[in-house]
């Protein structure tokens, strides 16, 4: 029953910091979405379907910064009311208000484990899927004179001047690298969509394209009277062995790893299991050195801003060692590492697991975290 008490506390916080948080998130990830909008017709109601593909992904940072926020919230609050006081004075341990944010921790962590492996990868494809449809649903894209126009994430369309699908000096290039791919200039050009091959192109007339050759040494020029440039569409195939491992779930990246002969790949699923695993565990370790962090005397309230400012910088650690990790495994993809090397992740784990544990010395010891090196009693 006293867990179930404590468990009570971290309800409130949680959802109210989640719904507040991915209340502004889905407000930052519609504006991003914007531009799909404005290129193509299509109506604003897909707006709530692309929110829905939108949100899945986002969640699971959100989870893992809520769910230790809403513990240590939750604890400070009985410590503020002295009813942990009153409840060790009753013959309750320090390991029950563990096990109650364990438990809790338990819970979002299940959430969370859903989220990265399951909904967020079908919400990814789903995205893309939905781009698709809208782009080859939609008969024009409406460019804007003068500005560098950004089409399906992909090209970038400079347009000087435009009438209804007749667009008139175009310069065309690659959004992502613009220099290793061709560069398309035309004097005038036309819109149309194939939507059996699900291609868009441009039709363009009198123009020149430049490409840089020999590691940008030499430039090869080619003058055309006319050209029919197509923008293929992202497709997603799930059933791929080289898929993009944003778009796998679980049991997708189980199969690739079974399946998948080609080393660089199967490090590829491999790591990504134990990164999504590794936020799990984060956000357990997390909520257990949040619920020791809320144990204070009522008498030291002083503390509390700076104890709060201590859980913040704790998950903030781990997502920088979490991502330099991350950034590390990428760069190193090609190079055919070990497998082993996913076990890198857990290294993140480390500062809250050690926090934990010198916060319950500290509290067994009657000790403050934040005085722990002057040595002074609470």
């Amino acid at each position: 029953m006293l867990i179930a008490y404590i468990f009570k506390e971290f309800i409130f916080p949680f959802l109210l910091a989640f719904m507040v948080i991915t209340l502004l998130l889905a407000l930052t990830q519609i504006y991003r979405f914007l531009p799909n909008l404005k290129a193509i017709d299509s109506p604003w109601r897909i707006l709530f379907t692309a929110t829905a593909y939108m949100l899945p992904p986002v969640w699971r940072s959100i989870t893992l910064l809520c769910s230790p926020l809403a513990i240590y919230l939750g604890i400070s609050r009985l410590s503020s009311d002295s009813e942990i006081i009153s409840m060790l004075t009753s013959g309750a341990s320090i390991i029950t208000v563990i096990k109650a944010a364990f438990l809790f921790s338990l819970v979002t962590g299940t959430f969370l484990f859903l989220q990265n492996f399951y909904l967020a990868p079908k919400a990814n494809v789903g995205l893309t899927q939905l781009k698709n449809k809208l782009i080859t649903s939609s008969v024009s894209l409406k460019f804007e004179n003068n500005k560098i126009n950004n089409v399906f994430q992909t090209n970038m369309v400079f347009v000087k001047g435009k009438t209804d699908n007749s667009l008139q000096n175009l310069i065309i290039a690659n959004w992502i690298d613009p220099l290793s791919n061709p560069i398309i200039e035309a004097k005038q050009g036309s819109l149309m969509v194939n939507k059996k091959e699900r291609l868009f192109a441009i039709t363009l007339e009198k123009g020149s394209l430049y490409q840089l050759l020999d590691r940008f040494k030499t430039l090869n020029l080619v003058s055309f009277d006319s050209l029919l440039y197509q923008i293929p569409l992202l497709e997603i195939d799930t059933t791929s062995k080289n898929t993009d491992a944003r778009y796998s779930s679980l049991n997708d990246l189980a199969r690739y790893i079974i399946h998948n002969q080609e080393p660089q790949n199967r490090f590829l699923y491999v790591y990504t299991i134990f990164a999504r695993l590794t936020t799990v565990l984060a956000l357990i370790s997390l909520g257990i050195f949040a619920s020791l962090l809320g144990i204070t005397n009522p008498r030291m309230e002083k503390n509390k801003n700076k104890k709060l400012l201590l859980l913040i910088a704790s998950i903030w650690i781990f997502f920088l060692i979490y991502t330099m990790i991350r950034s590390y495994c990428d760069s190193i993809y090609e190079t055919q590492p070990p497998s082993y090397y996913g076990f890198l992740f857990f290294i993140s784990l480390i500062p809250s697991i050690g926090f934990s544990v010198i916060n319950y010395l500290c509290i067994t010891r009657n000790l403050s975290l934040l005085q722990l090196f002057k040595l002074k009693k609470i």
